[in-house]
């Protein structure tokens, strides 16, 4: 079995620079509407599911100013 201690989010939608941190027993993901809970449940599956990837669209804001080009 796999156990996740900590995650470290650089860059990813709303997530700029983020350490979350998983409880041992268990972990309940909450806040208010868009907050970015569906953000963290997708990016896990995005790196734990064979196939899934990512997109430009899935960096923040100014990560993506910083990386497109006009």
């Amino acid at each position: 079995m796999i156990r996740i201690d900590k995650i470290k989010i650089e860059n990813y939608r709303k997530f700029s620079d983020e350490d979350i941190y998983f409880d041992k027993s268990l972990t309940a993901i909450a806040g208010s509407n868009n907050a970015g809970k569906t953000s963290i449940v997708e990016l896990l599956s995005t790196i734990l599911v064979p196939g899934k990837s990512m997109n430009i669209d899935d960096m923040s804001y100014n990560a993506q100013k910083k990386t497109r080009i006009y």
